[in-house]
């Protein structure tokens, strides 16, 4: 398909209607790469100044947590075995209480959210990866009901969202790559905590950040 021209992003949706243009945004987010590509478009929009964001209060350390001593490499590798085994149809008893001793360690939790913290250095497919298994761990981990540490992922996709495009360098792809990330991170946290999102939407009004929020909750059918 074919990308949205950048000046219906900037005139406005009314140049083709609310429902085409929001039905070729759909279509765009099939692939990674296409939010990314979404994210760059929207650079030129006027940024206000932004109030500062809400945030979720972290709960106390778990007890008797599992420690992973977790540096980056060791967490990528983690995260991409996970994204393999994650995609089995059938597992077995040991998998599947493997999978959630994972998604609900909190030092696992800290260090993926690190990941989309950091600055982008390049636009290559190994960075796009590595922020894609960081993106879809954090779904899974939110989608369990019952992950005892719900708080903490929430909190920390929170401080990933409160991440303004204006501390990012200047660069379009890395930009894109970033705001395509925080698109996916927007939707995560309406899913879950709506009235929040609403909250961290209105402490971004002015700026390029509020229509990240507008395109999430179009993409993803939320009414935050």
């Amino acid at each position: 398909m074919k990308p949205i021209p950048l000046f219906l992003i900037l005139t406005g949706i009314s140049v083709v209607g609310v429902a085409a243009f929001y039905s070729a945004l759909v279509s765009q987010r099939a692939t990674r790469s296409s939010t990314a590509a979404l994210g760059a478009k929207i650079l030129t929009i006027p940024t206000g100044t932004p109030a500062p964001a809400t945030s979720a209060a972290e709960p106390s350390q778990s007890e008797n947590a599992p420690v992973l001593s977790l540096d980056r490499s060791r967490t990528v590798q983690i995260l991409a075995r996970f994204k393999d085994s994650s995609e089995k149809v059938i597992k077995t008893q040991l998998e599947d209480a493997e999978e959630k001793e994972l998604l609900s360690n909190r030092e696992l939790i800290s260090k993926t959210v690190q990941i989309l913290l950091e600055i982008p250095s390049q636009n290559s497919e190994g960075v796009r990866r590595e922020r894609m298994n960081a993106i879809d761990f954090l779904e899974q981990a939110l989608a369990w009901n019952k992950n005892p540490e719900k708080k903490l992922l929430v909190s920390k996709l929170v401080e990933f969202i409160s991440m303004k495009v204006s501390q990012l360098p200047a660069s379009p792809e890395i930009r894109g790559i970033w705001m395509g990330d925080k698109i996916e991170a927007i939707g995560l946290l309406g899913a879950v905590q709506p009235q929040l999102a609403a909250r961290l939407q209105k402490s971004a009004r002015g700026s390029i950040d509020e229509r990240l929020f507008q395109y999430a909750k179009n993409m993803y059918g939320q009414k935050f």
